[in-house]
Parts: structure tokens; sequence; C-alpha cells
């Protein structure tokens, strides 16, 4: 079990990294809870953003801890409190790399800056097998 009773979070062979959290109004903001990604289904991990002006920038980085056996099966998109939806990762075919810890940068300047943000990542693992679940380690946006 992980941190929090959770399956995947934080075990002995993957232990907790230790995020630095900054004041929500910084130029990079954290979100570090766990969140188990069970196999075929999706969860949604917010992060309140606060004292920003206007819009966000057309190079939004939102970067990503998500580890799982075969993590081209997971698909990424950052909500903003708008709805909008900006696509982070894409399906790709892996050969089970097993973790991606990556930055995507995205176009936001529609989308007003100040608000819940959530990154939603849906497990899309082919459905011929059955893979271990993954989980989401952290995640955090930078301005």
């Amino acid at each position: 079990m992980g941190r929090h009773g959770q399956r995947g979070c934080c075990t002995p062979v993957q232990p907790c990294v230790q995020w630095l959290v900054l004041a929500s109004g910084g130029r990079h903001l954290v979100n570090p809870a766990c969140f188990d990604v069970p196999d075929w289904q999706a969860i949604e991990s917010p992060l309140v953003v606060t004292g920003r002006r206007g819009n966000e920038p057309t190079d939004l980085k939102a970067i990503t801890g998500l580890v799982h056996p075969w993590a081209g099966g997971q698909v990424v998109m950052l909500v903003g409190e708008s709805g909008t939806e900006i696509a982070v990762k894409s399906w790709y075919r892996d050969t089970g790399e097993g973790q991606i810890h990556a930055t995507y940068t995205g176009d936001a300047s529609e989308v007003p800056a100040n608000g819940t943000w959530r990154l939603w990542v849906t497990d899309h693992t082919c459905g011929i097998f059955t893979a271990e679940p993954g989980y989401l380690d952290c995640w955090s946006l930078s301005f």
C-alpha cells in the first residue's frame, strides 16, 4: 500500500518524492498529491491558481510525473476553470517504459488564469491484456 492507503503511490520500490509546495500566485504551482489511475478509468487532480491577471500565456507548461507499466496508453488533458481543454499528452504505442516525467507546453492564451485547473489522466491501455494500475505521482504548472 502507498501513502494514505493507496496502492501504487509511494511504495518501498517507488519512494515518495518530497515536493516543495509554493504559495498560489507564484510562477510555479505544484500539486504533490498522488492519485492512482485505475485500469480503463480516469482521474482528476485539481490545482488552484490565484493572484494572476488576465489569461494564461501561449506557452503554459504542465509538468507531469506519471508512472504506469504502459505509460503510452495514458491520455492527459489540462482543463481550465472555464472548461477549456488543452491536450497535454496523447496516446501512443510504447514498449513498457514505465514512467513519464516530462514537461508539455500548451497554448492557454484564451483561458482565464485564475481558478481551479484540473489535470485529467485517462487510462487507455489496450483491452487485450490487464496491466497493473498506474498513478499520477505529482504535477505542476509553470507560467
